[in-house]
C-alpha cells in the first residue's frame, strides 16, 4: 500500500456518543497527523461541520439524531454537502445497511478495523476532486 502524506493536515470530525470509543479514536487519528474536532452527539456534529471538517467519522447509534439522520441533514446543506462520511458501525444487517444508503449513498461504511486505510482513501479522493 502507498501511502501519500497529506498536503496539509486534515481537520477530522469524529461523532460518538461514547467516550471511550471518541477517545480512541481520536488518538487513532491524530497518531497519523491530522488535526481532530469531536462531537457526542448528532446536533453537536452539526455545529460542527462549518469548522473547516474535511472528513467525518460518524458512528450511527446515538441518542436524539442518530448516524443516519445525521447524513442525510449534511447531503441537504449545500455548504457541507461534499464532506466525505465514514460510517462506523458493527451493525451489519440488511436493514441496517439499506438505512444507510438510503441516508446517504456517497457514504461508506466501515467496521473500525478498516477506519484507518478508508479515512486515508476518501481524503486523497476529496483532495483530487478539489484540484479538478
Amino acid at each position: 500500500m502507498i501511502y501519500m502524506p497529506p498536503d496539509r493536515p486534515k481537520r477530522i470530525l469524529i461523532v460518538d456518543d461514547d467516550d471511550a470509543t471518541r477517545a480512541i479514536t481520536k488518538a487513532i487519528v491524530q497518531a497519523v497527523g491530522h488535526e481532530v474536532e469531536t462531537a457526542s452527539d448528532g446536533i453537536e456534529a452539526l455545529a460542527k461541520l462549518g469548522l473547516g471538517i474535511d472528513l467525518v467519522l460518524l458512528d450511527v447509534v446515538m441518542p436524539g439524531l442518530d448516524g443516519f439522520e445525521v447524513c442525510r441533514r449534511i447531503r441537504r446543506d449545500p455548504a457541507v454537502c461534499d464532506i466525505p462520511v465514514i460510517v462506523l458501525t458493527s451493525m451489519d444487517s440488511r436493514d441496517d445497511r439499506l438505512r444507510a444508503v438510503e441516508a446517504d449513498p456517497a457514504s461508506t461504511r466501515s467496521s473500525t478495523s478498516t477506519c484507518r486505510s478508508m479515512t486515508r482513501s476518501q481524503l486523497a479522493l476529496r483532495r483530487s476532486n478539489r484540484k479538478g
